[in-house]
């Protein structure tokens, strides 16, 4: 890149060679394919750092070439991940709505997707039960006149209580369980939605999918065949570690027989005391059976009352020991990603070594 075009991108040029090229906001926005406020936003949060001693937010450009490196996932194909339990009151939609939302904080543009009849995540934007488009819509066009609507369906969530620029939602309406009663009967139900996300598979990051519970038919079959990845919410009890045990069994003959680019990421306790023990052994016993994420959603008030007024914890009240346990649940779901896709990019490089 030539000196004059650099510098239309905030970059100040130094005549000693030897020393660092520094942009500003503009310029590491530009540089990061980001807004400006999604910069400052980064700043923030401590993802990005600028330069010490400056007085205005600088940053020298290898910082930022380096930053872009490390950010394995925000290049790259579409993350589809489905969050699932066959038990309800497991905190589905609250992992949903945190981790989405935490995402878009960190500049990844995230599309929500509410499979739920019930709806919770569409009230908590205002959009649930809309007289125009919803997810029902979107299969009933595509089942009967072979039409992809989805970018119509998609709606931003920036004029909710809950919403964020970077935060999109595909809302259901109770219509649902009859849909999913006629996809049971259909051929080709179970990859229906995954042949519809092809139509946005170059516009979003990550795609979080809420599930309803009780149901292990295609409203669960689904999702899970158009995702790459699966996250089991589950609250540390007996009875939610057995629906776990059926749970993997089914999920074991979808990636064997259906979908082998499916990975369970592993399961989320929610509800969770420290000071239980019953809480240890649940969570031992589940630790030997799936994957389980260091962080433990502990039991709090906050909770139900971000509940109350539509909103992400880190939105509600950001300073919470909750809403940091949530920041910190996905910042192991990014690692468990990256883990997954560079040993799975390792697999393929040694497969063209061995000239399979």
């Amino acid at each position: 890149m030539e000196p004059k075009e650099i510098t239309k991108y905030g970059i100040e040029l130094n005549n000693d060679s030897l020393k660092p090229l520094i942009v500003d906001l503009e310029g590491a926005a530009i540089l990061l394919g980001r807004s400006v406020a999604q910069i400052r936003r980064l700043i923030k949060i401590g993802e990005l750092v600028p330069m010490p001693g400056v007085r205005r937010n600088r940053f020298e450009v290898e910082y930022l070439k380096q930053w872009m490196a490390s950010k394995r996932l925000y290049s790259g194909a579409m993350k589809v991940i489905t969050l699932a339990n066959q038990k309800g009151g497991v905190s589905k939609t609250t992992t949903t709505l945190n981790i989405g939302y935490d995402l878009a904080s960190r500049g990844y543009k995230v599309l929500l997707i509410d499979l739920d009849p019930q709806g919770s995540l569409s009230v908590i934007f205002d959009v649930y039960n809309l007289s125009d488009f919803t997810i029902y819509d979107l299969l009933d066009k595509f089942i009967t006149n072979k039409m992809n609507i989805i970018k119509q369906v998609i709606k931003p969530t920036i004029d909710s209580a809950a919403g964020h620029e970077n935060l999109f939602i595909i809302p259901c309406s109770d219509k649902m369980s009859d849909m999913f009663d006629s996809l049971n009967k259909r051929p080709g139900g179970k990859v229906l939605l995954k042949h519809i996300l092809l139509g946005i598979k170059d516009e979003y990051d990550f795609v979080l999918i809420d599930t309803p519970p009780l149901r292990l038919d295609l409203a669960i079959q689904m999702p899970l065949n158009a995702s790459n990845f699966v996250l089991i919410p589950m609250i540390p009890d007996k009875l939610s570690f057995d629906a776990m045990e059926r749970f993997k069994e089914i999920l074991n003959e979808i990636i064997y027989f259906e979908n082998p680019d499916l990975n369970i990421l592993g399961c989320l306790f929610s509800l969770y005391k420290d000071n239980l023990p019953a809480h240890a052994i649940i969570r031992e016993q589940t630790e030997l059976q799936i994957p389980v994420f260091k962080t433990n959603i502990p039991y709090r008030t906050q909770v139900y009352e971000a509940h109350l007024v539509k909103q992400p914890l880190a939105k509600f009240i950001s300073a919470s020991d909750i809403a940091v346990f949530y920041s910190q649940l996905t910042d192991e779901i990014l690692d468990s990603i990256g883990d997954i896709i560079d040993k799975q990019k390792h697999l393929n490089e040694e497969e063209v070594m061995n000239g399979n």
